[in-house]
Formats: C-alpha cells, structure tokens, sequence
C-alpha cells in the first residue's frame, strides 16, 4: 500500500517469484462472483487484482484459475467439474496443480 500511494500505480505488487504469497488468492471471490458469467471479464479481473499487491506470475495464474472454479461452481458445475484438470498457460506450480 505504501508503494501505491507514492506511485499511485495500479499495479504496485511485486513480480518477484519469491513473493508469490496467497493475499491476493483470499480476497479473490468477490471478483468471482461480480464476473461469473463473463468469463473475459473474470480473468482480467482476477488478474488485475492479484497485481496490485501480487504480481508475480504463479500468484496473478492462481487467482485466475481460482476464479474459474468458484464461476464454475456458481454456475452448478459438479464437484468433479470443478476440479478438473484445465488448460492454460500457467506457470509453474499452478501449471502443475491445474494438471491435476
């Protein structure tokens, strides 16, 4: 936060690996929920809102994948649905985790 109010930048986390913490993944299901049923607008948000304090990429991957488990299962989808393995470009471990 101290970064941002002295850049005013949007995007004001850190895109160290090292710094791929999960604040940005527990205050993801709002975004969620607003964008379930538009899953462009979903991505971007979930990512744009990683970033502001967590941009490094396994961080900013998490919270999009997350994303579309909580619109899939706000949509119905089945439990086995939902934790299905997905396609993406995701990086490192989340590239691992969304493998199954």
């Amino acid at each position: 936060l101290s970064r941002w109010e002295r850049t005013k930048a949007d995007h004001c986390g850190s895109s160290d690996p090292n710094t791929a913490g999960n604040g940005s993944l527990m205050r993801l299901a709002p975004v969620a929920i607003r964008y379930h049923d538009d899953r462009d607008a979903l991505r971007d948000a979930a990512a744009r809102q990683s970033r502001t304090t967590h941009a490094a990429p396994e961080a900013v991957d998490a919270c999009v994948l997350y994303a579309e488990m909580i619109a899939d299962a706000i949509a119905g989808a089945r439990r086995t649905q939902v934790l299905a393995q997905r396609a993406g470009a995701w990086s490192g471990t989340i590239a691992a985790i969304s493998a199954g």
